[in-house]
């Protein structure tokens, strides 16, 4: 079978899609990607020549993935495959018009066994539901990077990507986590590869392709149960700077230590909200500031640089409330403080919450990112859009109170998202070297 992914432009690389690719080559399939964007987009689909058109979908982008898909389907006899974050938590969305089938969950099997019984003249099914957890993850191949690296943007991009795991052990009401392991419920949801599959994988990048930094895209890297033997076998045979994420109540002397010896640069943690009450009882994070500030003290002896991740525009949050998340990530002093605008995803606990107590109808459509505006009722709506976008360097150059409440009620502007934009790019450039 012909297969063809139909991305956007992205920098980070979609390692679902590089996993994909890669057992259904290994099984003989001919695969490739196209951007939507390229020039001449048609005409390269006519060139691959596809049976099957796979897209991977996030809420709020369904619509423009919808529009491709019927333009594709307007030239082409295509199968069309959606597959991601919203075909799984929306199985409704089978019904849209042109969908011939979705995939939900992880498809590291159900996928690539379809297409290796896929016949042109027979009936399909509507809907690939989930299925078994793959608990070794050892026997998965290695994401395609030949695939992923396609385009030179990318190839040439010195940040490559690699995850040790699957699966997160938290349970955040905002976040998908929160009802995905429902699905899973009676399989092991949090596997981990074996330490020498993970270094096979990085040498193997290493050798091959230009990378000068690798971030690990774990959810929690300390709580990997083989953390200390891969740090050692990492620092003595790989030896590339990295960067991980982590929940900073789990970061001790002694793994900050080994993070160092191995070559860890820097580290990302989520503060999420400033008020320790929204913190624990909203969000359902049981994390103090003391041991916010205890981690931010760790990483600062061992010379790791921060970037913490925050959330503005919660249900109920007040100006004030807002401003106590800049305060504390004053105090931790990142390099980056990064921040979202919240929204309502209607079937994770938080969204129905928003629902529930009359801060969201349920029914307004989604920005594309979380970067961009609130769908919240409330009366601080420009406050927390200018927030967003100012909260990285408020928190860079410890901005007073006074001269933060005065900035973001100025109307919502372009020399801010210029600012945003700018200020971004520097300080990421800064982190990753």
């Amino acid at each position: 079978m012909r297969v063809l992914f139909v991305t956007e432009q992205f920098v980070i690389e979609p390692l679902g899609l590089g996993y994909l690719a890669a057992t259904l080559k290994k099984s003989g399939h001919i695969v490739d990607q196209l951007r939507y964007t390229d020039k001449n987009f048609i005409n390269q689909v006519r060139l691959f020549n596809p049976n099957i058109v796979a897209y991977s979908v996030t809420t709020g982008k369904e619509k423009k993935f919808l529009e491709i898909n019927d333009m594709i389907k307007a030239s082409f006899k295509v199968f069309s495959v959606f597959g991601g974050s919203h075909p799984t938590y929306y199985p409704e969305f089978q019904d849209e018009e042109g969908v011939d089938m979705i995939v939900r969950g992880e498809a590291d099997r159900s996928f690539p066994r379809f297409v290796d019984n896929y016949e042109v003249a027979n009936a399909q099914p509507k809907v690939l539901e989930f299925g078994v957890l793959e608990q070794n993850l050892d026997s998965i191949p290695f994401p395609d990077r030949d695939f992923m690296y396609k385009y030179e943007e990318n190839m040439n991009n010195p940040i490559k990507n690699v995850m040790t795991s699957r699966g997160c052990p938290y349970a955040c009401p905002y976040c998908f986590n929160s009802i995905y392991r429902e699905f899973y419920k009676g399989q092991k949801f949090v596997r981990y590869r074996s330490v020498g599959n993970v270094i096979e994988e990085c040498l193997e990048l290493k050798d091959n392709y230009p990378v000068e930094f690798i971030f690990f895209q774990d959810d929690d890297l300390v709580l990997n149960p083989n953390f200390k033997e891969l740090m050692e076998e990492y620092g003595k045979k790989v030896g590339i700077p990295f960067h991980c994420q982590l929940r900073v109540d789990h970061l001790t002397e002694e793994k900050a230590f080994l993070l160092y010896q191995a070559g860890c640069t820097g580290i990302t943690f989520a503060i999420e909200c400033g008020n320790v009450k929204q913190r624990y009882d909203m969000l359902n994070r049981k994390i103090s500031d003391d041991q916010i500030l205890s981690g931010a003290k760790l990483c600062s002896k061992y010379g790791l640089k921060l970037r913490t991740e925050n959330m503005v525009g919660l249900p109920g949050e007040s100006l004030g409330m807002m401003l106590e998340t800049v305060a504390i990530n004053q105090r931790v002093k990142p390099m980056i403080g990064w921040a979202s605008i919240f929204q309502p995803y209607p079937e994770l606990p938080l969204g129905k919450y928003a629902i529930d107590n009359g801060y969201w109808d349920g029914k307004d459509a989604f920005s594309e990112s979380f970067f961009e505006t609130t769908v919240l009722k409330t009366k601080i709506k420009k406050e927390i859009v200018n927030l967003q976008r100012l909260f990285g360097v408020i928190v860079t150059f410890n901005l007073p109170r006074w001269l933060i409440k005065i900035l973001i009620k100025i109307p919502n502007n372009r020399l801010y998202d210029k600012l945003y934009n700018v200020w971004k790019q520097r300080q990421y450039g800064s982190l990753f070297r």
